[in-house]
Parts: structure tokens; sequence; C-alpha cells
């Protein structure tokens, strides 16, 4: 319920600054998809694998030219890995509300400008708002905070992101589909035992409505 209430409280925030402007160009949507994610370890005898997590959340854009914008959004993030050792299979779940804040440059095309494509990239910071260690062998299962099997991670993590989509125009808005990397700069292990760090490729859909005059 606290990713729900963070996520919720963020994208209130979003709509008050975005009705505050009036501005031209704006718009505010919903975005969702899918994470798979990494982790990239300093650990060559660790195996570590893929995992799916969800994304979703608040989408706000300002075009402020036809070929240039900004992004910010606002999204319950899940990430982690998937690992293996002594035949146990071992699940890192680490759950953030991320805040990725783009440079959009946007290409028509076509003549009237219903499709649109784009591309961004800029800086994203997430706060971690949990983190769990699963265990399985055997058919057997234990799920753990990170704190309780000494694999603390610290609670603020940034790195850099880019993506590219199209936006196509549906009714009084526009559908979104993206593709999107992220790389983690910030070493999140808070253990001191080598540096951990985020990777994660993303889908996700959205929509979005214009705000004021178009």
């Amino acid at each position: 319920m606290k990713q729900l209430a963070a996520v919720t409280l963020v994208g209130l925030l979003l709509v008050s600054s975005a009705r505050a402007g009036h501005a031209q160009g704006i718009a505010l949507g919903v975005v969702g998809g899918v994470n798979i994610a990494t982790l990239s370890v300093e650990d060559e005898e660790t195996d570590i694998n893929m995992k799916a997590g969800m994304r979703a959340g608040a989408h706000l854009s300002i075009d402020v030219t036809p070929q240039f914008g900004i992004i910010l959004e606002a999204l319950y993030s899940q990430k982690g890995a998937t690992a293996t050792e002594e035949g146990v299979d071992i699940g890192f779940h680490i759950d953030y509300v991320e805040f990725p804040l783009f440079a959009k440059f946007m290409i028509p095309t076509n003549e009237a400008g219903t499709a649109v494509v784009h591309l961004a990239a800029g800086p994203t910071v997430g706060l971690e708002i949990d983190c769990k260690v699963k265990g399985e062998q055997g058919g057997v299962s234990v799920t753990l905070d990170c704190d309780d099997v000494g694999a603390d991670t610290k609670n603020l993590d940034f790195g850099v992101a880019a993506l590219a989509g199209i936006e196509v125009q549906a009714g009084p808005g526009a559908v979104m589909f993206d593709v999107g990397y992220n790389l983690g700069i910030m070493d999140i292990n808070d253990a001191g035992d080598g540096s951990i760090k985020n990777r994660n490729l993303y889908f996700q859909a959205g929509y979005k409505f214009p705000l004021g005059p178009n």
C-alpha cells in the first residue's frame, strides 16, 4: 500500500503543477509496463540472472517546440535479479519510487502529425521503498528483508536512462509505446563487499491527454 500511496501522491503533485501552468503543450498521463532487470555485481563467482518486474505511474510531458520537449515521470518500479548458489535459487527484489527526467526529441512520421517518433535521454533518481531476498530449494521457500541477511542496500539510487518510442493520436490525447534502458551509476551495496548496480531494460505503454489549449 505504501508504494501505491507514494506514486499517487507524486501523481497528484504533477496534476497540480501542470494545471497551475496552463501552458500550451503540457500533457498528463499514465504509463505501465514491465522491467527486465538485473544487477551488475563485482563477484565473478556469482551467476546473476534477469528477473521481470512491473513499472507503473504518472507521466508529465511539456512540448517546448514541435521538435523538443521534456518528460517527467513518477513510477513504482520493481528491480533486482536472480541467482543460484549451492543449489539454492535466490531472488533479490528491490522496489523503488523512481523519477526519470528526460529531454525528448520528436520526429513526425506524417504531414498531419498524428504519429510522432520520439527519442529521449536523461537522469533518473530512485528512492528504495522495499528490499527482500527470497531463497528456494526443494519446494521450500523463505523470504526475508535484505537487512536480515546482511544484504543491506542504499535507500537512494541514481542512473541514466534512454528510450525510443512512438506517440499515436487517439481521441483527445495520444497512446504511447516506449522501449528503454536504465543504467545504474550509483553503487547500491551498503554492506561494503564490492559494488552492486542496477540495470534494466523496460517496455511500457501509456496514454496522455493535453491540459489547457492545444
